[in-house]
């Protein structure tokens, strides 16, 4: 079936004598004259090829793709991802908190990170957008109004400028510095938000020497290349929403395995989006053959959450950290934190 796709990251397609094919070179319809031969499957985009590597060759009118599928970087390698075999769960945004906590409401501050790490959270989810003068503070939003009932984007304001904008009108917004430094044990999933967060993002991971225990996301492929580029292999990463669709969508093992295997150790998913069903048995196996997790956000519903364990996902990210917490008890695989 004729289709085109993008992946997050680059890589080449050559023809059997190793002349490289460009975009121009590439059609998206089975059974389309190539070179003299038929392709079977092309992956293109818009600028420029993103697809596996394959070998192509004429044979009696037909084309006939092998793939070099590479060594999979896997979630299991990583000791971000280490809890004894057991689901990991993430307070989404420092977690909405029990009714009556402290924390309650507070998403992104320290009250509300406090609140999961009481409860014996050993993850937690955070944001981080970059101010003017770049520092980096975990905040979801571009704009305060939501959060802080303060007007402005965090990009145009110095962080001096921050200080006023209080969570809920209670809570100062944390820098990231304070947020590792207060928890140092703690392992924290960022999603970089902006492209002006990534190298103060960068920066940061190294002068807390937190390789082992951040986990960094973004829907930009973009972000994620640069990310990657300035960290290396030594900090765990999640797929873009380019990657994500990949894995949903490519039709085979081999495929995913070449398009995939080397970039990222988790799939962070919403059940669904929009009317496409993302996070199903057949999704789940096909990120599990390549040796990531899939984490699954944002899951508030008791039954939601068992439905989804059944499944066999890796991760649930909630606000309601209570919750999520009882559930995992009942089914005896709660960690709770060493403190």
């Amino acid at each position: 079936m004729p289709f085109a796709f993008s992946l997050d990251h680059h890589a080449e397609l050559r023809t059997r004598d190793e002349k490289p094919l460009t975009s121009r070179a590439l059609v998206h319809s089975d059974s389309t004259p190539l070179l003299g031969g038929h392709l079977c499957l092309a992956l293109r985009t818009s600028h420029r090829v993103h697809a596996a590597r394959l070998v192509l060759w004429d044979s009696a009118r037909r084309a006939d793709i092998s793939l070099r599928v590479p060594r999979l970087l896997r979630a299991v390698d990583h000791p971000y991802f280490d809890n004894d075999g057991l689901p990991l769960a993430f307070a989404h945004r420092g977690g909405g908190a029990p009714n009556g906590h402290k924390g309650a409401g507070l998403e992104n501050s320290l009250a509300a990170f406090q609140a999961a790490v009481d409860l014996g959270y050993r993850y937690v989810e955070t944001d981080v957008q970059a101010t003017r003068d770049g520092v980096l503070v975990a905040f979801h939003d571009a704009t305060l109004e939501r959060v802080t009932g303060t007007v402005g984007r965090i990009r145009d304001l110095e962080y001096d400028d921050l200080r006023h904008a209080l969570i809920a009108g209670r809570e100062p917004i944390p820098t990231l510095d304070l947020v590792l430094a207060t928890w140092p044990q703690l392992r924290v999933n960022i999603d970089a938000k902006t492209a002006t967060a990534v190298a103060p993002l960068a920066a940061t991971i190294a002068r807390h020497r937190a390789w082992d225990r951040v986990c960094v996301a973004s829907f930009s492929p973009r972000h994620l290349r640069e990310m990657r580029r300035l960290l290396g292999p030594r900090v765990a990463t999640a797929y873009s929403a380019v990657g994500v669709a990949a894995l949903r969508l490519l039709p085979a093992h081999r495929l995913r395995a070449q398009a995939l295997g080397r970039f990222a150790q988790a799939a962070q998913v919403p059940v669904r989006h929009g009317h496409l069903r993302i996070v199903t048995p057949t999704f789940i196996d096909s990120a599990h053959r390549l040796g990531k997790q899939v984490h699954v956000w944002t899951v508030d519903s008791a039954d939601e959450i068992a439905r989804l364990l059944d499944m066999g996902v890796d991760a649930i990210m909630t606000d309601r950290i209570d919750v999520l917490r009882t559930t995992y008890q009942s089914r005896g695989i709660w960690r709770e934190a060493r403190t």
